[in-house]
Protein backbone atom coordinates (compact mmCIF):
# COMPACT_ATOMS: atom_id res chain seq x y z
CA UNK A 1 0.00 0.00 0.00
CA UNK A 2 1.34 3.64 -1.19
CA UNK A 3 2.04 5.61 2.18
CA UNK A 4 1.12 8.48 0.91
CA UNK A 5 -2.29 7.62 0.33
CA UNK A 6 -2.97 6.64 4.28
CA UNK A 7 -4.52 9.06 6.42
CA UNK A 8 -2.34 9.96 9.31
CA UNK A 9 -4.45 10.76 12.52
CA UNK A 10 -1.71 11.27 14.83
CA UNK A 11 -0.07 14.38 12.95
CA UNK A 12 -3.68 15.61 11.25
CA UNK A 13 -4.51 15.68 15.34
CA UNK A 14 -1.38 17.15 16.40
CA UNK A 15 -1.83 19.99 13.49
CA UNK A 16 -5.32 20.57 14.57
CA UNK A 17 -4.26 21.37 18.39
CA UNK A 18 -1.72 23.73 17.38
CA UNK A 19 -4.04 25.71 14.95
CA UNK A 20 -7.04 25.54 18.16
CA UNK A 21 -3.85 26.87 20.36
CA UNK A 22 -3.41 29.80 18.00
CA UNK A 23 -6.93 30.85 17.41
CA UNK A 24 -7.56 30.52 21.28
CA UNK A 25 -4.56 33.31 21.35
CA UNK A 26 -5.33 35.65 18.65
CA UNK A 27 -9.19 35.71 19.74
CA UNK A 28 -8.27 38.23 22.74
CA UNK A 29 -6.27 40.40 20.80
CA UNK A 30 -9.07 40.54 17.82
CA UNK A 31 -12.12 41.05 20.59
CA UNK A 32 -10.01 43.95 22.08
CA UNK A 33 -9.26 45.72 19.17
CA UNK A 34 -12.59 45.12 17.49
CA UNK A 35 -14.40 47.09 20.97
CA UNK A 36 -11.51 49.73 20.98
CA UNK A 37 -12.55 51.09 17.11
CA UNK A 38 -16.12 51.03 17.96
CA UNK A 39 -15.36 52.86 20.92
CA UNK A 40 -13.52 55.07 19.00
CA UNK A 41 -15.65 55.30 16.23
CA UNK A 42 -18.43 56.17 18.88
CA UNK A 43 -16.51 59.33 20.40
CA UNK A 44 -15.01 60.31 17.08
CA UNK A 45 -18.73 60.69 15.88
CA UNK A 46 -20.10 62.40 18.73
CA UNK A 47 -17.36 65.38 18.46
CA UNK A 48 -18.17 68.59 16.37
CA UNK A 49 -14.45 69.27 15.99
CA UNK A 50 -11.96 68.20 13.15
CA UNK A 51 -10.24 65.34 15.26
CA UNK A 52 -8.06 62.74 13.65
CA UNK A 53 -8.64 58.70 14.68
CA UNK A 54 -5.56 58.56 16.47
CA UNK A 55 -6.05 62.03 18.55
CA UNK A 56 -9.63 60.59 19.07
CA UNK A 57 -7.86 57.31 20.51
CA UNK A 58 -5.27 58.77 22.55
CA UNK A 59 -7.99 61.12 24.02
CA UNK A 60 -10.79 58.44 25.09
CA UNK A 61 -8.39 55.88 26.55
CA UNK A 62 -8.25 56.76 30.35
CA UNK A 63 -8.00 54.38 32.94
CA UNK A 64 -11.39 53.59 33.50
CA UNK A 65 -11.61 52.94 29.75
CA UNK A 66 -9.28 50.14 30.51
CA UNK A 67 -11.34 48.61 33.23
CA UNK A 68 -14.50 48.73 30.99
CA UNK A 69 -12.86 47.04 28.43
CA UNK A 70 -10.98 44.53 30.72
CA UNK A 71 -14.84 43.74 32.51
CA UNK A 72 -16.14 43.49 28.49
CA UNK A 73 -14.00 40.98 27.77
CA UNK A 74 -14.01 39.10 31.58
CA UNK A 75 -18.27 38.84 30.41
Amino acid sequence: MNNKSQFNFYAQHESNHRRTRLINCLLPVVLLIVFLVIYCFFVWGNTDDEVTFGQAFMTTMTPGMFKFFAFVFVV
